[in-house]
């Protein structure tokens, strides 16, 4: 009985947010054997690309937290975000919770709880999900019908291997995740799931995968604030002579094999850069003519 009762008050313990037992390496093992805990200590990858909802509140920030880890997009004031962090989902997270507020983070305007084990599958080999439109709960007044496009990936053996080669050339932090999770979608999408082996057709070279990545929706900005939607891709042999950034209006247009109506060759590209003050905007600088 002495023995239940411990346990009992164990369990209860750990099931309180604020205990630290789990600070002490010993106490870990224990849940973990236990089967108080059903995961261990697990590092995934965030990336926000978008919250879409009706109502006029300003700028808005998405912001996720996992116990004790906070990670939070930059301001927008259009529900685009260009955001990709690593989080650590502890053991004994009871909860992931991602949260829409405006940029003071004093005002929450919708919320979205997900479990570790039933939403993140945090013990799988593969844990996470692709990119994806969730629904959010309303918590505030001002905006109708939240939802939030994110995915979350963990740091597999087999990402690693195949997109090395790439990433060698990618530095740290955000746009190492948000690269990492571009070109996961980019071999899903072309090649089948990351899990299958194909003995008769060997994988992608960097160089295929990397092209077949650097393509997507954009908005092109123009004189006195204009703006446009339109589509981009990289294309070259056997359909241009040399390898080319195209422009088309939509991407439909791309895939119908349909001319751009603008193309860069890479050749005369000088540089790709981020602008200063906007981080969701990027800045081609090229050659017009050789000189």
């Amino acid at each position: 009985l002495t023995c239940c009762l411990a346990l009992g008050a164990v369990f209860l313990l750990c099931k309180c947010t604020r205990c630290r037992m789990r600070d002490c390496a010993c106490c870990r093992w224990l849940l973990r054997t236990l089967q108080i805990d059903k995961f261990e200590d697990t590092m995934v990858s965030v990336v926000i690309s978008e919250a879409s909802y009706t109502g006029d509140v300003g700028e808005l920030i998405v912001r996720v937290t996992a116990g004790d880890e906070v990670v939070k997009t930059d301001p927008s004031d259009d529900g685009n975000f260009r955001f990709g962090s690593k989080i650590l989902i502890a053991q004994g997270t009871q909860v992931v919770l991602v949260e829409l507020m405006d940029s003071r983070e004093y005002t929450v305007y919708a919320e979205l709880p997900l479990d570790p084990i039933i939403d993140l599958r945090i013990n799988a080999e593969d844990p996470g999900f692709e990119r994806q439109f969730l629904n959010m709960d309303e918590v505030s007044e001002g905006i109708n019908r939240p939802a939030v496009q994110m995915a979350v990936h963990g740091e597999s053996y087999r990402m690693q291997n195949r997109f090395g080669s790439v990433m060698q050339r990618v530095g740290y932090g955000e746009d190492a995740v948000l690269v990492t999770q571009q070109l996961h979608q980019t071999y899903v999408q072309h090649y089948g799931s990351m899990d299958e082996e194909d003995v008769e057709q060997p994988p992608p070279s960097g160089f295929d995968l990397a092209t077949k990545t650097c393509a997507g929706p954009v908005r092109i900005f123009g004189g006195w604030g204009s703006r446009r939607a339109v589509y981009i891709a990289v294309q070259g042999p056997p359909r241009f002579n040399d390898w080319m950034l195209g422009v088309w209006s939509t991407e439909d247009d791309f895939k119908a094999s349909k001319d751009p109506q603008e193309k860069i060759n890479l050749l005369r590209v000088l540089s790709v850069q981020s602008e200063p003050t906007r981080p969701d905007v990027f800045v081609v600088n090229f050659m017009v003519t050789r000189t």
